[in-house]
This record gives structure tokens, sequence and C-alpha cells, in this order.
């Protein structure tokens, strides 16, 4: 076992265990750039949630918090296109609670007890709206790109 790659915090190596006994892959970004749009005075944060669908072969997904909002991007095999992928960024609406709920979250100061729990929470949150995300894409997408998704995401084809 190489212990240099394994988290400190033992509550880390627990959560890794139980999503990579879920294919899931958790893997907090090194720190964004100084100039990444938070609102001023907060801590540059940037998570990362990789998984393999289980229901549709071939497709992965990748969710992340972008500019306050969470982001989920969908990637699905495509050979008639450059690349062999489609890829699909979705979001949910401006009009959701959902929208900026990770700005006001990594805003809270908190305690010391919610400093020792906070990553956990967000990481447990964006896996939720990742899920809510892939659910509402799913139950109106078309390969042909005639989708009429629900009013609760936004959804842009990036290639």
């Amino acid at each position: 076992m190489n212990h240099e790659s394994e988290p400190p915090h033992t509550w880390e190596r627990e959560v890794r265990a139980i999503l990579h006994g879920l294919g899931v892959a958790y893997d907090p970004a090194p720190d964004p750039p100084t100039e990444h749009l938070l609102p001023s005075g907060m801590q540059p944060e940037r998570y990362i949630i990789r998984q393999q669908s289980l229901r549709h072969p071939g497709v992965t997904y990748q969710i992340e918090v972008v500019d306050g909002c969470p982001q989920l991007r969908v990637c699905l095999p495509d050979d008639h296109v450059a690349g062999n992928y489609r890829v699909y960024r979705v979001r949910p609406a401006q009009a959701t609670p959902l929208w900026h709920w990770a700005t006001a979250l990594l805003a809270y100061p908190g305690s010391s007890a919610w400093a020792h729990c906070h990553d956990a929470l967000l990481g447990d949150l964006l896996f939720s709206v990742g899920e809510m995300c892939k659910r509402l894409f799913w139950s109106a997408y078309r390969p042909d790109d005639s989708a009429r998704y629900p009013l609760e995401i936004r959804v842009w084809r990036v290639y």
C-alpha cells in the first residue's frame, strides 16, 4: 500500500472506500487559480466526483462546483462525432434553490465542529444534486438533440 496517496484523515479514507465500492471516484481537485470567480473572502475550493454509469454502458459523469453552482457533465460514446464522445453540461436552473447552494455553504464560517464535517457535507450534497441532474437529464434525452428538458435544469451540448 502506498501511504503517500492515502488521505491524511481517517474519514477521508472511509469515504473513498465507500465510494470506491459504489464505483465512484471522489477526487478533491487541487486549489484552482486565485482568479477563480468566487465572492470576495471565500476560500477557492473545488470538488470533483467522477462516475461511470451502471445503467448506460460507456457513459461517464463528472459532478463539480463551478462558480458556486453544481454542474454535471455527461459524456456519451458516439462514433459519429469528433473525439467519439458527445458531451453535455447540465446545471440546475437559476430559479431553483440548488443554483447557489454551494456558494452559501462555502461562505458559511461555522464552528470548529462544522469545519470538521464541511467537506463530507459538500461531497454528499454535490453527489445528491448530481443524481437529481442525471435523472432529469435522462428523463428527456434524445440522441438527435431534440430533447425538451425539464424546467429545473439547463442543458448545453458542449461537443
